[in-house]
């Protein structure tokens, strides 16, 4: 599929005829078969035509330290080996410390919400500095503490802690209430492992993700990665800034690529936006609903 695609693909961009992208979906037509997600009573937006669910995700930079200090005091752990300490809840390691002085921490990073955003993107980049020079390095998804995931933002807004679910709101609260964190955090017992890379993000198997054509989806219907995507949605302008966000029609061919703990059910997408300032926008701003498509090569 994936090269028959890119050949058409190849054609299309050298053609110099007006009827280039007629030529195109003709030609999609004729060697491709496509696909939907079949969607019953019991799943959300069944019967609607635009059906499928979209956010967005990327890769977050974070300041950071090989060293525990008073200033970077959260760890960023390696998968531990034993299903004891595996299964340790997000208060048991980061109030109690239950994975220090086990040489598992690679990084110490200084701010919780932060490292619970980190969580939510799967993975990142970590500045620090090492004998006076700057450097980076990426984190990638190794793992999970197999305890149940919540927002955050959900119980604040129960609590009456926030009026909505936005970032800044989150991030605000807890910064002026530390005495509310460990009651906050408690909500979310999941945690993240992470395998230190000198390269970025890969999805699911093991190839890099690209910005802007690579979304993730729920493993349990669309298990095999790599398979060819069309997307309708919506995503923020370019010019867009946290305080007024405006939409713009956005489609084209991705590949499913990754997945997400968060990530569930038939008509679930989460778009892969890079490690930019857009994208961190993007990953923000993006809920919104479309429709979802694979393609694949007619047999013969």
């Amino acid at each position: 599929t994936l090269r028959v695609f890119l050949e058409l693909a190849k054609q299309t961009q050298a053609c110099g005829e007006p009827t280039c992208y007629e030529i195109f979906n003709n030609e999609l037509k004729a060697q491709f078969d496509v696909f939907a997600p079949l969607l019953t009573k019991e799943d959300p937006r069944h019967g609607e035509e635009k059906s499928t669910f979209f956010t967005s995700y990327y890769t977050p930079t974070l300041e950071g330290s090989r060293n525990r200090t008073g200033v970077f005091k959260h760890g960023i752990y390696q998968l531990p080996g034993t299903d004891s300490l595996k299964k340790s809840t997000r208060v048991q390691i980061v109030f109690e410390d239950r994975l220090e002085g086990k040489g598992l921490a690679d990084f110490y990073v200084k701010d919780l919400f932060d490292l619970y955003m980190l969580h939510i993107q799967g993975g990142g980049r970590i500045v620090f500095s090492e004998n006076g020079e700057e450097k980076s390095k990426y984190i990638h998804y190794n793992g999970t503490n197999a305890q149940t995931f919540r927002w955050i933002s959900k119980y604040m807004i129960e609590k009456g802690y926030i009026t909505d679910g936005r970032i800044e709101s989150q991030r605000a609260y807890l910064l002026a209430h530390p005495e509310k964190e460990r009651e906050i955090y408690e909500y979310c017992p999941s945690y993240i492992y992470y395998a230190e890379k000198d390269f970025p993000a890969t999805g699911s198997g093991g190839v890099s993700v690209t910005n802007g054509r690579s979304i993730a989806t729920d493993w349990r219907h669309y298990g095999y990665k790599g398979l060819l995507t069309y997307i309708e949605a919506e995503r923020p302008t370019e010019t867009s800034i946290p305080t007024n966000v405006e939409y713009k029609p956005f489609s084209r061919f991705m590949l499913d690529q990754d997945t997400g703990g968060a990530i569930q059910g038939k008509a679930r997408v989460d778009i892969f936006h890079g490690e930019n300032d857009y994208a961190e926008m993007a990953a923000y701003n993006t809920k919104h609903t479309g429709k979802l498509y694979y393609l694949m090569l007619k047999q013969r």
